[in-house]
């Protein structure tokens, strides 16, 4: 979406705005979640309508996150397995013929599970990747010494920033991004396990979700673990309306914590204006 001058990344403001209707939907429904007509297809039918828009644009990688996102936080809601397996499943019957309708995605797939049926100018890309990666080394290059970067990588300032990081900063840089977001992982599962409301539980583990699949995802695409994609890794890739999202999501995060500590801090340490 262009406003003036400036381009904004809808799919990203959907992604939090789903996060927090789900988890507002579901602490206000927790009782009637198990029921599939009046509790659990008014949230699937929502995720249904988020992942089409987004499929419109196209963003397909990015849909199959966000309705990743959507069963997770359903079933931590407490949703019935029969009732998301089925829903899950017709899913799948719905999108795998939509994944297929654009030629690009279907020499994505061939790319990864039959490179010997593809061109070299559509492995040319996750050729690159590992390439620079391999050129890392276990220390790297150096920061700004990228030869990838420069010359034969494409998109290296977005869905492909994890390579040019194992490449200037080597295994132990690639290893050092990696814990990092283990960490946010483990923290925002620690603030969900923490807090008492279970708006701010499903809302904390809903963001710390997000956070985690996106990286991961982003990772295992450069170093072709899984078909390339177009998912940014949070806080790294270039990108200035999925950085806004972020930080708001992590604020929102913090603020849980935040809450949680003040609620649980003894009166005897409050000071006199709190």
């Amino acid at each position: 979406l262009f406003v003036g001058p400036f381009s904004i990344q809808t799919s990203d403001i959907a992604r939090l705005a789903l996060i927090i209707y789900l988890a507002s939907y579901l602490d206000r429904k927790r009782d009637a979640i198990k029921n599939f007509t009046e509790g659990f297809l008014p949230p699937v039918f929502v995720i249904g309508l988020v992942v089409a828009l987004i499929v419109i644009q196209p963003d397909f990688s990015t849909a199959a996150v966000m309705a990743l996102l959507g069963f997770t936080m359903l079933y931590i809601g407490g949703a019935r397995f029969p009732h998301l397996l089925a829903t899950a499943t017709t899913s799948l019957l719905v999108m795998v013929p939509v994944m297929l309708l654009k030629p690009y995605r279907i020499k994505r797939i061939l790319s990864y599970f039959r490179p010997d049926s593809v061109s070299a100018e559509d492995l040319y890309q996750i050729k690159q990747s590992l390439i620079s990666i391999g050129n890392g080394g276990l220390f790297g290059l150096g920061l700004g010494n990228s030869l990838g970067k420069d010359l034969f990588l494409p998109t290296p300032h977005t869905d492909f920033i994890f390579a040019i990081i194992g490449e200037e900063t080597g295994f132990i840089g690639a290893m050092l991004v990696i814990t990092l977001f283990l960490f946010i992982f483990q923290r925002g599962i620690k603030i969900a396990k923490d807090c008492t409301d279970p708006f701010g539980v499903l809302l904390a583990i809903g963001i710390v979700f997000s956070f985690v699949s996106y990286a991961f995802i982003n990772a295992a695409v450069v170093t072709s673990l899984l078909p390339t994609t177009g998912l940014p890794m949070p806080f790294i890739s270039y990108g200035g309306s999925g950085l806004v999202i972020n930080m708001v999501s992590m604020g929102i995060l913090l603020n849980i914590s935040q809450s949680k500590r003040s609620i649980a801090r003894p009166p005897w340490r409050q000071r006199q204006y709190d």
